[in-house]
């Protein structure tokens, strides 16, 4: 899912304000840095290798259990590839069905894994499953007798010599093309490679997509501050996307019938990797019961390893009872731990794969400075930005840690993002006035103290009311706050959206292919801000 960071603004912000808020947006994304890689020949050769059986290895998928949508046949390969380590389509007869219980039902695994090894298989007949499809040797393509489907895309020459004079001209003088030439170059491109094939993927147009950003990088290169971003084709690759799914929409029939999962149910699992787990063969209903009312009585104890084992075992029987939309305030009588920081730390763990505090500390350490450096450079004169800066330059006299850090730029993230910041941090001075505060329905911080910098204290609040009180770290509430929404299947709200989906993409990687938690959908991009200014960000 290519996301396109925009939203509404409010009727009485003035046409300045707008125009600042775009420029900051633009601005913001360009500066995601990362080094940028260049490849040799061996180098190409070898991922192309890797592209093809990936492509081959999905193909098998859908291929041998064609009733499994296009998203979960990818949640499949991904963890085929990045958990189980499939190296090669070779490695698929090494597959068993407990290397897939996570992501199949053990009917599916059973079917998939005859499919690949069908002397090695027991318990499904081989004569029921669809015909393997022909296999290609693991060579070096060029030993690769005769090209593959998808060997068109290496071969593909970018049409120069139909592209209008006025955008030869600005490639012979290195400068980057106006944004209606950009956009007469990708519908030139996307309609000479739509006649190589009519299915073209996503790998197939990052290779066009760098052939154009290698050919003149000067005019095409996504650069900040002499800085390659990204891959440094990110941006033209979106709009190869976009013009290809755009008219690959219009040739597919209305009446087209097409199953959908309802889009409350995709925003609930977006990004997730295991939102609807099975029950362990090695667990019951009633085994699982009792570990819950165990954990009930514990629930004053402090951190150990079994507590956390334990919460691992019942991670099945959490997120039935979330699934099952149980009222909030009922799932935390019946599992107060979640709304502790341990157990949602478990929870975010297996709903996710990636840690819920460190993620959020290792990177607001590692990318926490350079968002600072920006704001300094492009936005001291905005009194409010230039106060939280200055404000931050004296906590940090006397404050040893991150912890300013991370609220200085979330503050300032959304004031140049053009957000409310009410809507994801409240401040009180002291604890009394908690129970005056306006709390939104969605996840939200409370800092006690002087202001969000120097607070010492905090609490989480989710629905309206607080669901922790006594957390004595900024990082560790702020991922509380920011867990709950993938925890309780809870939209962005559209006042702070798109600073929650920096937070997303920058801070925790987030960046699934399709879905988003952005309630925010009227607001159409404009396409001087799709070319000019908005980039994807890298993950």
């Amino acid at each position: 899912m290519l996301v396109i960071l925009s939203g509404s603004r409010r009727q009485n912000t003035s046409n300045e304000n707008n125009q600042n808020t775009t420029t900051a947006k633009s601005a913001l994304l360009s500066s995601e840095k990362c080094c940028g890689f260049f490849y040799c020949d061996e180098d190409r050769r070898v991922n192309s290798i890797r592209m093809n059986w990936e492509e081959e290895l999905t193909g098998s998928v859908h291929h041998y259990l064609p009733g499994l949508c296009e998203e979960k046949v990818q949640q499949v390969v991904t963890h085929l590839i990045e958990v189980t380590g499939v190296e090669s389509m070779g490695d698929t007869s090494l597959v068993t069905e407990a290397d897939l219980i996570e992501v199949l039902k053990p009917l599916q695994s059973r079917k998939l894994i005859a499919g690949w090894n069908p002397k090695g298989s027991e318990g499904v007949s081989t004569s029921l499953l669809p015909q393997p499809p022909q296999r290609v040797p693991m060579l070096v393509l060029d030993d690769i007798p005769g090209p593959l489907n998808s060997e068109w895309v290496h071969e593909f020459t970018i049409p120069w010599e139909n592209t209008p004079p006025e955008l030869r001209r600005a490639l012979k003088n290195e400068v980057p093309p106006t944004p209606s030439l950009r956009r007469r170059l990708v519908q030139i491109v996307v309609e000479a490679a739509t006649k190589k094939s009519t299915k073209i993927s996503k790998r197939q147009m990052s290779v066009i997509s760098k052939k154009i950003t290698d050919e003149f990088p000067k005019s095409f290169l996504d650069t900040f501050s002499g800085e390659i971003v990204g891959t440094g084709h990110d941006s033209l690759l979106k709009q190869l996307i976009c013009r290809y799914e755009n008219i690959s929409r219009r040739a597919s029939t209305p009446t087209q019938e097409k199953k959908e999962v309802p889009k409350d149910s995709k925003r609930d699992s977006y990004g997730c990797l295991n939102p609807t787990p099975m029950l362990p063969e090695e667990e019951t209903e009633e085994n699982l019961e009792e570990i819950r009312q165990e954990l009930a009585r514990k629930v004053q104890l402090p951190p150990t390893s079994e507590l956390e084992s334990l919460l691992n075992r019942t991670y099945y029987a959490q997120r039935r009872d979330i699934n099952d939309k149980l009222p909030l305030h009922e799932l935390q009588v019946k599992w107060p731990f979640m709304f502790k920081e341990v157990g949602m730390e478990v929870h975010f763990r297996n709903l996710l794969g990636m840690p819920m505090k460190e993620t959020l500390q290792k990177m607001i350490s590692l990318r926490g400075p350079k968002f600072l450096k920006f704001f300094e450079e492009k936005y001291m004169s905005n009194k409010k930005i230039a106060d939280a800066l200055a404000e931050l330059n004296t906590v940090r006299s006397v404050v040893d840690n991150d912890r300013p850090i991370l609220a200085t730029v979330l503050y300032v993230l959304c004031h140049i993002l053009g957000e409310d910041p009410n809507y994801l941090f409240k401040n009180v001075t002291v604890v009394g006035e908690v129970s005056s505060l306006v709390l939104p329905a969605t996840p939200c911080l409370i800092a006690i103290g002087t202001s969000v910098l120097q607070a010492t204290r905090f609490m989480v609040a989710v629905d309206g009311r607080v669901i922790n009180s006594d957390i004595t770290s900024l990082v560790a509430a702020m991922a509380m706050v920011f867990a709950s929404f993938y925890l309780f299947g809870i939209h962005y709200p559209p006042e702070a959206s798109v600073t929650l989906e920096c937070i997303q993409r920058c801070f925790y990687k987030i960046n699934p292919e399709k879905g988003t938690k952005n309630t925010r959908t009227k607001k159409k991009v404009a396409p001087e801000d799709f070319e000019n200014h908005l980039q994807i960000l890298h993950v």
